[in-house]
């Protein structure tokens, strides 16, 4: 049984798909990782090993980003937020 509520779980995958326009820019990024880390923290029996793995990954992920439009420069980089962005997503439609 999970422990977040779900209105928690809600807002969370609101949050996330509202932010998807923003997939190259560091502001997905930091999304992401401020409910993951929330997600850490509820210590879910299901997937907390996953949200911890994750939460290592988005804080290897601090790439140098334009200045003026705030978008990533490493391809690599957001290809793999996007990733996650969608394992995040799944997981917190599968509650």
């Amino acid at each position: 049984m999970p422990i977040l509520k779900p209105q928690i779980i809600q807002s969370n995958i609101r949050d996330l798909e509202a932010s998807r326009n923003n997939q190259y820019n560091r502001y997905l990024l930091n999304k992401i990782s401020v409910i993951i880390e929330g997600l850490v923290k509820s210590k879910d029996k299901n997937y907390g090993e996953r949200f911890k793995e994750i939460q290592l990954i988005l804080a290897g992920l601090r790439e140098p980003y334009d200045i003026s439009t705030g978008n990533l420069i490493n391809a690599e980089t957001k290809s793999i937020i996007l990733d996650l962005y969608e394992e995040v997503i799944e997981i917190l439609k599968s509650y």
